[in-house]
This record gives C-alpha cells, structure tokens and sequence, in this order.
C-alpha cells in the first residue's frame, strides 16, 4: 500500500500467450485509490483516465 493506505500499485501484466487467447493483452502499471465514496482504477497512460466505482 502507499499514499497513507489509500492506494495500492500494480505492476506491468504480461499475458502467457500459451494460455490465452487473442483478445488478451500486456497492460500497464495501475492503481486502485479511494477517493472520497468510491475507488478509483487508474488503468495506465495508454488506457486513459480509469475507471471510478462508488458505492451504492
């Protein structure tokens, strides 16, 4: 976790192209952080700004 708990980093996914089929690809590092009522899902510069989920 970093940024006093509220944040929580990942790492490069690399797709077992052995084990997978074509729609599967590499990602770029992401990070969930909690802002305000929800969480947000920062999917990388190549994706765009994420995703935001609050609760209901």
């Amino acid at each position: 976790m970093a940024d006093g708990g509220n944040r929580i980093n990942f790492g490069t996914a690399v797709v077992d192209t052995a084990r997978s089929g074509r729609m599967c690809r590499d990602t770029d590092p992401s990070f969930f952080t909690v802002a305000g009522s929800g969480i947000l899902h920062d999917v990388g510069p190549a994706h765009g700004s994420g995703y935001r989920c609050n609760r209901a």
